[in-house]
């Protein structure tokens, strides 16, 4: 996804041509958003089985009940057209994750409640899955502007405007993929006792 952003900002390249990495580009970030959308609920699942999360199976029910319908939300965001739906939804998606964030800050920074302390590798994992949400809502914003104008590139107006405007779009995010991507591996070094 990372790499193939760059062929999608390149003016050197046909339109027809970005325009079919750009498609390739989202299905393959669709992969990634649902493997982060389904990290949560496992990973709070082994949590469970190791005894530091005080809940019930009943509970853990209800958690992997959430997270599937965060992955539906997100597999139905993707497959959405332009529509009041999307939006309306889009917003939504972008609160859960807020929630996510504050939820799992507390966790991490607080504890739970009728818990044992939660070891400290563990509270870094919390805390480190919080920064990716957060990182991942840093990149939907500076995503914003890439819509507009590669829409504008489709309908044939591959001006230098939208030229810069693909290229800076696509830009923003990339120093926040590097810390996701930093963040998963410090995340698995820690599972890992690393």
């Amino acid at each position: 996804v990372y790499y193939s952003s760059y062929y999608v900002s390149d003016p050197a390249r046909s339109p027809e041509v970005r325009v079919v990495i750009a498609k390739l580009l989202f299905a393959l970030d669709l992969v990634v958003r649902c493997c982060m959308t389904l990290a949560l609920p496992s990973g709070l699942h082994l949590m469970w089985r190791l005894g530091l999360l005080p809940v019930t199976g009943f509970g853990m029910g209800l958690i992997w009940l959430v997270g599937i319908g965060w992955l539906v939300m997100v597999i139905t965001l993707h497959r959405l057209a332009d529509s009041p739906f999307k939006a309306g939804l889009a917003r939504f998606d972008f609160g859960f994750r807020l929630l996510l964030i504050a939820l799992l800050g507390v966790i991490a920074f607080v504890g739970l409640p009728n818990a044992t302390e939660l070891p400290s590798w563990l509270v870094a994992k919390l805390a480190k899955f919080a920064l990716l949400i957060t990182c991942g809502l840093i990149i939907r914003l500076k995503l914003r502007g890439f819509g507009p104008a590669f829409g504008r590139l489709i309908a044939g107006d591959a001006d230098a405007s939208v030229n810069d405007a693909i290229r800076t779009s696509l830009a923003g995010p990339r120093p926040w993929v590097i810390i996701i991507w930093a963040g998963v591996l410090a995340s698995a070094a820690l599972g890992l006792h690393v």
